[in-house]
């Protein structure tokens, strides 16, 4: 057999290919080997909101983003930045864009995009929407009736909707058979409605609910809380701490791995929660747990 000696051209020629990455165990490249690929950051959020089986994320820079159950094209958000979302109870999203303007999109949405003149500051999103205006009044379309006077906050459920007053009082108006038409007096700091119940955080930081009294739901834990959030049968709420607490019916996946990571909010939907960490990402529980 006949030895081939190589010359220096072809040593170097080798040696050239080699440190080029083009000569390998493998199949082989066409360039330097790639950098290894680095795990994508988590999607942070500043507000987050459930509905029914979905959830919204609203980004620092505006982005919308919702996920789960979209049977009415609740998750299918149109273009555009936002500075304030609402997935209500049945299947209706609205959300105020970063001009101040309502947009509403899903079931019931032809109604719902008959949108009243001027700016807002919350929204809503109730069969019949209903917004804070920059004055504090409260408009409504789409069915809805507005009451009189001033509000910071409002929350709407089926057919009724609630109301804290400037001086941290409730009110609620709409349905008069529904059991939520009369509130418990009092001075409020967090309002949360949905169907037939709601939920309030007093001053000094025990929850008040009222309502449908079923599965003990309109029975909160004693505590000091500081925000709370109702769905179609249970209720959550943070402590001071940052801890999730729920009640209502039991059996209910919403009472199963909720999160010990302190959250600085919660969101509950018909049988799914989603909260955010204090760093700002989504954590979610209950029948749906990866939908933000």
């Amino acid at each position: 057999m006949r030895v081939v000696k190589p010359s220096p051209t072809m040593v170097v020629a080798l040696l050239t290919l080699v440190a080029g990455g083009l000569l390998g165990c493998g199949t082989g490249t066409s360039g330097p080997a790639a950098a290894a690929p680095t795990a994508a950051a988590a999607q942070t959020y500043t507000q987050i909101s459930s509905g029914d089986g979905y959830s919204c994320g609203l980004t620092k820079a505006g982005h919308l983003v919702c996920k789960g159950y979209n049977a009415h094209g609740q998750t299918n958000v149109p273009n555009g930045t936002y500075r304030v979302v609402d997935a209500g109870p049945f299947s209706l999203t609205c959300a105020l864009t970063t001009a101040a303007r309502p947009r509403c999109w899903g079931f019931g949405a032809p109604s719902a995009k008959r949108v009243p003149s001027g700016t807002f500051t919350q929204i809503a999103a109730d069969g019949s929407p209903c917004a804070l205006t920059s004055s504090q009044r409260v408009r409504c379309w789409g069915g809805g009736k507005a009451p009189t006077g001033t509000f910071k906050r409002i929350s709407g459920g089926d057919g009724v909707w609630c109301g804290l007053t400037p001086t941290g009082g409730l009110r609620c108006w709409g349905a008069a058979v529904s059991s939520v038409i009369a509130p418990p007096k009092g001075t409020f700091t967090d309002l949360s409605l949905k169907y037939d119940f709601a939920c309030a955080v007093e001053a000094g930081g025990n929850i008040r609910c009222w309502g449908d009294a079923q599965w003990g739901r309109t029975t909160p834990p004693p505590g000091t809380f500081s925000h709370v959030s109702v769905g179609a049968r249970n209720a959550c709420a943070l402590t001071r701490t940052g801890k999730t607490v729920c009640w209502g019916y039991p059996n209910s996946s919403l009472m199963k791995n909720v999160p010990d990571a302190p959250l600085k909010q919660i969101a509950l939907g018909n049988t799914h929660a989603c909260g955010l960490t204090r760093a700002g990402t989504a954590v979610c529980w209950g029948t749906t747990r990866k939908l933000l």
